[in-house]
């Protein structure tokens, strides 16, 4: 139907930027850039703008400052921007990029999360659409064979690129009394705190990672 087309060709456009601003090589004059402890790649170096921003993701941030970064699963469609509202948690649900209404929405980052201080947890809200987009393909996280080729998940920040390795896949009932909270888990008081939830994540997990 048109609202599916309209969807896709947006998000190609979406993904037309970032590849193009990903092939701005160049490196800034005025901006120096170190790695400890790792050899560099200059086959594959990054672009950044003078404010520290990834080049790949500036056109885009100038058009909705409310992006604020990139997630993306290799060999699956999963490969979008990450939206951000403090002030209401579903605004992105059924909006797009461009604020217009749309039924699939676009990935957004739960209010509560920060990623200035780089919360413990960071919650990722998206649909479970019927065509395949956005979030569904998780569901395939169900069976270990999908796991096994899919173990990690790129959620870039508008100034770093990030590796996330997943350690469980698991589903809950939101709102449940005696289901597991995860949405409530931002960041922990303690060390023992945080290993609780990971061990909790573990226990719940459909198989072993």
């Amino acid at each position: 139907n048109y609202d599916k087309t309209h969807t896709e060709r947006e998000i190609e456009q979406l993904q037309e930027m970032v590849d193009e601003g990903s092939d701005k090589t160049e490196q800034p004059d005025n901006l120096e850039i170190t790695l400890d402890d790792a050899q560099e790649d200059t086959t594959n170096e990054e672009s950044y703008e003078p404010n520290g921003m990834l080049t790949r993701y500036y056109e885009l941030y100038k058009q909705n400052n409310d992006m604020i970064g990139w997630i993306k699963i290799s060999g699956t469609k999963i490969d979008y921007p990450v939206m951000y509202n403090d002030s209401n948690n579903v605004y992105y649900l059924h909006r797009n990029f461009y604020k217009e209404k749309s039924s699939s929405g676009v990935p957004y980052l739960d209010y509560q999360c920060n990623l200035q201080n780089w919360s413990d947890n960071l919650i990722i809200y998206a649909h479970n659409m019927k065509n395949g987009t956005m979030f569904h393909e998780l569901l395939d996280y169900q069976t270990i064979g999908f796991w096994e080729n899919h173990k990690v998940i790129n959620f870039d920040t508008l100034y770093n690129r990030c590796e996330y390795e997943v350690f469980a896949a698991f589903r809950t009932a939101v709102g449940a009394d005696d289901e597991f909270k995860y949405y409530d888990f931002i960041n922990a008081q303690s060390k023992y705190e945080f290993d609780e939830f990971v061990q909790e994540c573990k226990d719940k997990s459909l198989y072993d990672t």
